[in-house]
């Protein structure tokens, strides 16, 4: 399981590029990410689209590749809203974390689809807000 921290969701999976494992061969391509029973990663691919120009492709490999960078790695993208997602966070976030994340949504100093902006980001202002008053 992995929690987002703008969209403040739990979710089964997030999303890595296969940049990070197969350089200019995969970039563009997204996996999807999640965490078996075991803990270990389990990567599939998260466009159904992309198995046309990944058939050609030893995935096999790169499924192994992707499950390897996703516990090294320590950020990942969240599927519903896009924000970072840490990959190996299990403690919540501190007051200053809070601060800088409200300083970034407030700003709009962050790339977020047109939706994310106008829905999730202004009920995340006013939830941080109050989260950081309580301290």
């Amino acid at each position: 399981m992995f929690n987002c921290d703008l969209c403040e969701k739990e979710l089964d999976f997030v999303l890595l590029n296969g940049y990070d494992v197969g350089d200019r061969l995969l970039e563009g391509v997204i996996f999807k990410i999640s965490k078996k029973k075991n803990g270990k990663y389990k990567a599939e691919l998260y466009n159904e689209d992309d198995w046309a120009y990944c058939n050609q492709l030893n995935m096999k490999m790169f499924f192994k590749d992707m499950e390897g960078w996703a516990g090294e790695t320590d950020i990942a993208e969240c599927p519903n809203c896009g924000w970072d997602v840490g990959m190996n966070d299990d403690y919540p976030l501190t007051i200053e974390d809070k601060k800088s994340m409200l300083k970034m949504l407030v700003n709009d100093k962050i790339n977020l689809s047109e939706k994310v902006k106008k829905e999730i980001v202004p009920k995340r202002i006013i939830s941080l807000k109050r989260e950081i008053e309580k301290g």
